[in-house]
């Protein structure tokens, strides 16, 4: 049994305010070297071997593992995914397991890059991140979840069940999320969920359009992606909806997903989103170039 029952999230959130703009930061929180068969690679029984780590040879590619700040003007500190774990320096198998370790294959978390570091390096402290809002479950995302035990969770309720009936193969490990905290699940098929821009599934997580969570499933069973309203432009935090410009420029899709036509769907609800709003910036979840960038950039 979970250590924790998560309650259904049915309206947002207090601390809405009408015309809000957020400030958002995109941490590097981390850095792997994974099977480029993780970002682009045919649905192969060796791709699938190889994108796992459990095959020999092939190239690996540098990817970051981003974590997301953003301050609300009325609701606060949020985040949006939490990077790696400070263990990781120390022990990547008593964090990631013994395989998600070596998928990930030798994890790197720089001093002061994790994401409780790069909060207090903004004068925020981690426990005043009052909401953390997770892409999916998946270990590279959920890694550090234990540094903000304060913080409410937010996920889908598609990849809470899935999370528990699966396991390390399919990029869960257990122990980083199976904590008595406080969780909430939205149901993207039922009400309040509604359309929004371009996207038939969506949440608006304090009723102001400031913070609205898009379904994108596919990468896995309840994956989910965010939209941000900043003052300059929106931002879309795509998390593993698509994990490269490339994914999101050509048809190249990883070797690796839950559904194959699910993850389809969603990487073309991001590309039409793009097109209907050229002035808006999109994010990848693990593009290559971020490592040649700051690890703190204000968006």
């Amino acid at each position: 049994m979970p250590s924790a029952t998560p309650e259904p999230l049915t309206q947002p959130l207090a601390g809405g305010l009408p015309g809000a703009c957020v400030e958002v930061h995109r941490f590097v929180c981390g850095r792997v070297r994974v099977p480029r068969e993780r970002l682009a690679g045919s649905p192969s029984r060796l791709a699938r071997l190889r994108g796992l780590g459990l095959w020999p040879g092939g190239e690996r590619v540098a990817i970051p593992i981003l974590a997301f700040a953003v301050r609300h003007p009325r609701a606060g500190w949020l985040l949006v995914d939490t990077g790696l774990h400070p263990a990781v320096r120390v022990d990547p198998r008593s964090n990631l397991g013994r395989l998600g370790a070596l998928a990930l294959g030798d994890p790197e978390l720089a001093p002061g890059a994790s994401a409780a570091e790069r909060l207090r390096a903004l004068g925020v402290e981690p426990q005043m991140v009052s909401v953390v809002i997770l892409t999916h479950l998946h270990l590279d995302h959920v890694s550090a979840a234990g540094e903000f035990a304060h913080a409410l969770f937010v996920l889908d309720r598609a990849e809470w069940d899935a999370a528990f009936a699966a396991g390390p193969l399919e990029g869960y490990v257990r122990a980083q999320f199976d904590l008595a905290f406080s969780w909430r699940t939205i149901d993207f098929t039922r009400e309040p969920a509604r359309s929004h821009a371009t996207f038939g599934r969506t949440f608006d997580l304090f009723g102001d359009g400031s913070v609205v969570l898009v379904s994108t499933p596919g990468h896995s069973a309840g994956h989910l992606s965010v939209l941000l309203r900043a003052r300059k432009r929106q931002v879309l935090v795509c998390g593993d909806a698509a994990g490269t410009y490339e994914t999101l420029r050509s048809q190249a899709m990883p070797a690796i997903v839950h559904d194959r036509h699910l993850y389809e769907r969603s990487l073309q609800e991001l590309r039409l989103f793009a097109r209907e709003y050229p002035q808006a910036l999109l994010v990848p979840g693990h593009e290559p170039s971020f490592l040649a960038g700051p690890g703190d950039l204000a968006l």
